[in-house]
Parts: C-alpha cells; structure tokens; sequence
C-alpha cells in the first residue's frame, strides 16, 4: 500500500513538472526553431512578380461607364468558332460572322494607331481582345461595348462603331481609379466620355441631324440612352473645340473630369454650360459647315526610336475618312511645324520631316511637336508629344551599396535614378542578391526627373561567400550589377562553453527539466516533500496518537 501511494505521489509531482513546462514563457529559438527564410519580413513591403497573378491598371474597368452597361464580363457568352490575330488585337468571332471579323482585321490596327498618335499615348503591348457575335450574346444590350475587362464586344463591322469603342478602352486605361466604385460620376464626368467618343467616330453632319439644339431639351445627364442623347453630349465636345483650343478637347477626352476642365478653361462649369446653351443655334451652322477644325497629325513611324528619322503627316487619315469626317471644315491655308519646342517655326507644309534626337539631345528636346494651321485667316494650335520607343527609360546615376553583409541583419542601398524619357515611368525596381529578389519598390518619374529611393531588406538564407547584387526594373532590365559578401554569425566556443554553465547552475539545460525552470523545479519538489511528510504522518504510529 506504501509503495502505491508513492507511486501516486511521484505521477502528480511529474504531472506537475510537466504543467509548469508547458506555461513557461521561454522562446522558440531555445528549442532550435528558426524561422522560414522565405516568408515575408515583419514591416517589407512585398510585391508580386508574376504579372499573370496581377491585373495592370489598363485592363479595370472604368465603373462610370455605363451607357452599355456591360458591368459583368461574364454575362456574355464569348465566340470560340474563330480567330484571327493582327499587331495590336485578337479578334474572336462566331462562325456567322467570319466577313465581319476580316473586315475589322483588316482596318483596326489603323485605327487604333491615330487615336494613340494623335493623343501621344503609348500603344500597349497587349493584344486587345474584340469579340463579334450576336447581340443577345453580349454582356450589353448594344450594338456594342467594352466590359469591366477591356475588352471589346460588337456585333457589325461597321468603323464608326468599332472607332467609338476603341476611344472607349482608351478612356478606360486613362480614367480609371478604384475609386470611381465609391462615389456616383460628376455632373460632367459621364457626358464627356460618351460625348468625345461620339464627337470622334460619327460626322459633323451626323450630330447635327441626331441633335435637338433646344437647351430645354438637353438634361445631359452621365449616361446617354439613345443615339440623340449621344449625339448632344458631342455637341457639348465640339463647342469646347471651337471655343477655347484642342489642349482642352484633350482634357475632355483624357482626363473626363469636371474639375480639370475648369482648370484648363479658367471657367466654371456652369458658366460653360449657360455659354453652350447660348450658342446651339449658331452652332447647328457650324456643323452643317464641318465643325470646329482639330489641328492633328499623324507619323509613319508608330514608336519611333532615337536617331530616327520620321514624316509627320498633318492630313486627315484614311481612318477618319472613312468616317465621313475631316481633321479641318476646309483646307487650311497654311501648316506651320515646330519641331523643337522652342516657339520658333521649323517647317511649313502638310508634312514635316523630324530626326528624332539621340543621346544628351534627347533629354533636352521637349517630346512633343506643335502644329498650327492657318482656315480663313483663324489660326488653330495642337500640341502632340511624340512616343518615342526606349530600350531602357530608366537609368541609375549613383548606387550605395555595401560592401559585406550579414545574414539576418539590415541590408541597405540607396540608388538614384532617372527617367530618361518624356513620357512618365511608372516601374517596379528590385533588389537582388543572388538568385533572390529581397525587396522593391515603385518607383513613378516625369520626363527627366530623378529620385534617390532606400531599398532595405534583411538577407535570410543565405550562406556565407561572394552574391552578385543588382538593380533590376521590372520593364527596363538590369539597371547596375555590383557584388556584397556575406558572412554569417558563429558562435565563439569559450563563450558558448560559459554560457551552458550558467544554463546548468539554474538548471536550464538539454536534459533538465524543461521550460519551468526554477519556478517549475521548486515547485515539483515542493509538492513531493509535502506529500511525502503527510505520508509519513499516516504511517506514524505517534501521529495517530
């Protein structure tokens, strides 16, 4: 019986070493965990490199856009029958609509390049997908429309639909923020993209006959539902053209936003507004006429590279032509080139020849060249910046960076960049060491700006030895290659040999009991002495006295 009850007593006494062991606070690292070198640091900013995993702004959908209302891509049914691929486009058609489909192959890439050109805009990479098919297969009741993915849904090959629907995916890639979901459109927002994109595929004539011109008559609310209210909201564009300048038909079409137009104009919106309405009858004149001139042109080199020599072209392209409409009412008088930026006129004529600068020439040229044409004495001015095709817009002027590293430790650089170009540089720059990306950052420069930017990380898992460390922008490739040694911590033996001793006098060690320590220790054997005493006490014969 005596022998069972200690057994009793020495099984709690274990049970409560095991309990005091289990609270006891002491760290992981104790026990040999370490953490896993690949996931992301406490306070790094992380980013995804896998641009298949991530939806670049181009492609969102602009939420104001609601004239076709194709708010969910998955509400059409897309066409699988065939495919046809050109520069700029994958056109996906259903079997009925083979002719539609070769007649849009044949003329979108052209359109898609003067709308680019003529707002100095960069033709994306991507091919843009048109889907043509039935009507009542596309996430819209229209006769056509770009969904929430930028894609564009149509069901005829007529131009003037196909034009109007790719000022629209540009509209999208220019206009959209997340922020657009938030909040209903401004009064204006809604109207100018509706109204720019009709005002540029359809002729004066044609908004002139669809149009009321009683301002009673013109709510000219955000969203348009018929091809009059269309045509009303182009009335509005081509007033703003013929009475202030093409710089602010620009802002309508690229920026759609109320508060730049007043900006640009120096008026309020509702003073633009009542002064429209006060013009509608004479304006009816000025369309039958042709309209308001759109001082434009056009060059034969989409993206031209540096030291290359293109012909900028002032005439009316072929695919506005076809749209039944003109760049001017008449022909102009006279074509005035200035190809520098410098307010000086370099050519004349309707075309001009311009070498695109190279080298330290090209960072002081302003990208953009000036054409003013000359109609009954008037004269009209448009500004173009010319994109120009760079290998590498970015460019480090300073790096620096370490020389030796320590794994686990802070890695710090510091490099100084500068877009080289005109067009702004929005790009991802990373740190690498090794095989390893360690850290990045977006960077986002204007045309000849620099910026020194800190890129720290902490180098995890890594052996010691020599790491090739470079700078590397997402578009622009390797921007610096240089090389950091990495050492890691071992420990002295002496005084790891110092430090177990302290961990045996309090009993900290491998095979001592684990985690209480002190506190879990006293407290075991406390409980084993006194039941050990009240043991005794049963057993004593004095005790029962």
């Amino acid at each position: 019986m005596t022998n069972r009850r200690l057994l009793v007593v020495f099984t709690i006494a274990c049970l409560l070493v095991v309990f005091a062991g289990g609270v006891g606070g002491v760290s992981d690292a104790h026990h040999g965990v370490t953490e896993d070198p690949d996931a992301p640091h406490p306070g790094t900013t992380t980013f995804d490199t896998n641009p298949s995993d991530t939806q670049p702004p181009e492609t969102q959908t602009l939420e104001t856009q609601r004239h076709d209302e194709a708010t969910d891509p998955d509400d059409g049914e897309e066409p699988d029958d065939g495919t046809l691929e050109t520069t700029y486009f994958e056109i996906i058609y259903d079997e009925a609509y083979e002719a539609e489909a070769d007649t849009i192959a044949d003329v979108a890439d052209d359109h898609y390049e003067v709308l680019h050109q003529k707002f100095g805009l960069e033709v994306p990479e991507e091919r843009l997908q048109i889907f043509v098919g039935p009507r009542e297969n596309q996430p819209c009741d229209a006769a056509g429309c770009v969904d929430p993915l930028n894609r564009v849904w149509v069901t005829s090959d007529s131009r003037s639909l196909l034009h109007h629907e790719l000022v629209h995916t540009i509209q999208l890639r220019q206009h959209w923020s997340p922020l657009n979901a938030l909040s209903p459109p401004d009064t204006g927002e809604g109207m100018f993209i509706e109204g720019t994109a009709k005002y540029l595929d359809s002729s004066p004539d044609a908004i002139a006959e669809n149009a009321r011109f009683d301002p009673t008559l013109l709510e000219m609310t955000p969203y348009p539902d018929g091809s009059t209210e269309y045509a009303e909201r182009a009335l509005f564009v081509e007033f703003i053209l013929a009475n202030h300048d093409r710089d602010t038909f620009d802002v309508l079409y690229l920026e759609g936003d109320v508060d730049a137009l007043e900006a640009e104009t120096g008026e309020s919106y509702a003073d633009l507004r009542a002064a429209f309405d006060d013009q509608l009858e004479t304006q009816r004149d000025r369309l039958h006429a042709g309209g308001a001139p759109l001082p434009a042109f056009t060059y034969d080199v989409v993206e031209p590279e540096p030291g290359e020599t293109i012909t900028l072209d002032a005439r009316t392209p072929e695919p506005v032509t076809a749209l039944e409409r003109g760049w001017y009412p008449e022909e102009p008088a006279a074509f005035e080139w200035d190809l520098t930026g410098d307010g000086e006129i370099d050519e004349t004529g309707e075309t001009a020849t311009l070498e695109i600068p190279e080298g330290e020439a090209l960072g002081e040229w302003s990208g953009e060249v000036t054409l003013t044409v000359t109609i009954d004495g008037e004269t009209y001015t448009g500004t173009q910046p010319i994109v120009v095709d760079h290998d590498h817009e970015l460019a480090v002027l300073d790096v620096i960076t370490p020389d030796s590293a320590v794994v686990d430790d802070p890695f710090s650089t510091s490099v100084t960049v500068e877009n080289q170009g005109h067009r702004t540089v929005s790009e991802i720059i990373n740190l690498e060491v090794g095989d390893q990306s360690v850290t990045a950052k977006q960077v986002d420069l204007e045309g000849g700006e620099e910026r020194a930017i800190d890129l720290e990380a902490t180098l995890r898992g890594l052996e010691a030895g020599t790491y090739e460390v470079q700078i590397v922008g997402e578009e622009s490739g390797v921007l610096y290659e240089g090389s950091v040694r990495v050492e890691t911590v071992v420990e002295d033996d002496t005084a790891a040999d110092s430090d177990r001793d302290d961990e045996l006098e309090f009993g900290d060690r491998d095979d001592a009991i684990p985690g209480g320590g002190i506190p879990a220790a006293v407290t075991a054997i406390g409980v084993v002495l006194v039941l050990g005493l009240s043991l005794a006490r049963w057993r004593s014969p004095t005790a029962r006295g």
